[in-house]
């Protein structure tokens, strides 16, 4: 029977695990802004392929000094990783892929190794592994929006440091190695090396956020960004005067208006598109989904509405309207206005309703994201989802659409049409229930 593994060895391995899971989840935020979000699975789906590969690799190492060193390994080579995508995230599909498998697969070694040496104590192992990455898994969300997408990466490559320290043949070598990764990254959060090079991202203008940084006319100022296990959440000052855009994940854009109280001064809004389905009366109680950075919000407010709701699924686009009340007038903050951070599907399900207007402001403008956007699933826009609007809304009600792209908009219609006609109910009558907008001149991405 195998000898049993050490309690060092075991810390060790959870460690790695611990490592491994969280590096994962950070990678799918860190490319989820740098690439599209079909690109985003395709390079991490190779990355843990790199697991495979390196278990067979695994096979030809022994000794516990090859376990120091792989786990030394793992965290350099998460560490080297994040760099290359940081200081050249156009380096190309191929590349990125290659270096983000490179600290999978060094993992994938290490665990192949201490399960081949103690396959007799699987069982053990095994509970280990779990309970590594599971507390990963709690720990790199907070992780997240603490350190942002770049040093969360760098703070997986430390677990694996100090998995690399436990398992060292000499102590002191060990502590060494974990010191040297310690003071690097205290050294990354005060000087900020490694971080993502928007210029070079801006040079790409393949995303409404890198276009707008890119810009000739306006070029963009980054003003603030926020990480979470959602998305990134970036303000960026595009205009100056009138008013902030929200990006996230670099791609879906929404608007928050500079207002200082006076609706008189926003007379410039009463010729937005967008505006129209809020001058229908009965203007009672109005519903939005996704209001984003409030212009929708606005909207109600400047036509009178008396009780609007809004249902937020980004919890950092919501704080950072908050945060910025003095600029935006307390949009959130009025009497008859409530915001809902959650799942726009889920809340219209228990919602009792009924309201005289339901308004889905759809912000995607970037024609590549509307070509991906168009075909993949969104419970928003499903013939359940618009049944359940339609039972919400008063007899008088409507349903309002602001769509960026044709291919939606005659989705949206027809999927409404033969919901409507499956009811007996004539078709011509949806046209009274129903207003769908061409946003696009409205986008502040497409200007």
């Amino acid at each position: 029977m195998s000898q049993a593994p050490s309690r060092s060895l075991c810390l060790a391995l959870a460690l790695v695990c611990g490592s491994v899971i969280g590096a994962e989840i950070a990678l799918t935020r860190l490319f989820s802004f740098l690439l599209y979000y079909h690109y985003t699975f395709l390079v991490l789906s190779g990355a843990i392929c790199g697991l495979g590969i390196g278990a067979v690799l695994g096979a030809h190492l022994a000794g516990r000094q090859a376990l120091s060193s792989l786990a030394f390994g793992q965290a350099l080579g998460l560490w080297l990783a994040v760099a290359f995508a940081a200081w050249m995230p156009r380096a190309g599909i191929l590349w990125l892929l290659g270096v983000a498998a490179l600290p999978f697969a060094v993992a994938g070694a290490f665990l192949s190794l201490v399960f081949r040496a103690h396959a007799g104590h699987s069982q053990r192992l095994y509970f280990y592994d779990l309970t590594g990455a599971a507390l990963a898994t709690l720990g790199i969300i907070p992780c997240l929006e603490w350190l942002g997408g770049v040093d969360a990466l760098l703070a997986c490559g430390l677990l694996a440091a100090l998995a690399g320290g436990l398992v060292a043949p000499v102590r002191r070598w060990g502590a060494a190695g974990v010191g040297l990764f310690f003071l690097a990254f205290l050294a990354q959060r005060g000087l900020a090396m490694v971080h993502l090079d928007l210029e070079e991202l801006g040079q790409a203008a393949d995303k409404p956020m890198f276009k707008a940084l890119s810009s000739l006319t306006e070029p963009g100022k980054l003003v603030q960004t926020r990480w979470s296990a959602y998305a990134r959440t970036d303000l960026v000052d595009r205009t100056g005067e009138t008013g902030l855009n929200f990006y996230t994940d670099g791609g879906a854009g929404s608007y928050m208006f500079r207002f200082a109280g006076d609706f008189r001064r926003l007379f410039f809004l009463r010729q937005e598109t967008a505006l129209f389905p809020y001058y229908f009366a009965p203007r009672g109680r109005a519903l939005i989904l996704g209001p984003g950075g409030g212009a929708d919000v606005l909207y109600a407010l400047m036509t009178g509405w008396a009780r609007i709701e809004g249902v937020e699924i980004n919890a950092e686009i919501v704080g950072l309207v908050r945060q910025y009340g003095v600029y935006n007038g307390h949009l959130y903050e009025f009497e008859n206005v409530d915001i809902h951070v959650e799942d726009g599907r889920h809340f219209v399900e228990r919602t009792a309703g009924p309201y005289d207007l339901i308004a889905l402001p759809l912000v995607y403008s970037s024609a590549a994201e509307l070509a991906g956007y168009a075909l993949q699933e969104n419970y928003l826009f499903t013939q359940e989802a618009y049944a359940r609007y339609l039972d919400l809304l008063n007899p008088g009600g409507r349903l309002a659409l602001v769509v960026h792209d044709h291919t939606l908009m005659l989705r949206a219609i027809t999927t409404l049409a033969a919901l409507w006609q499956g009811e007996g109910r004539p078709a011509a009558e949806l046209l009274s229930h129903l207003v769908v907008i061409n946003g696009t001149r409205a986008d502040p991405n497409t200007q």
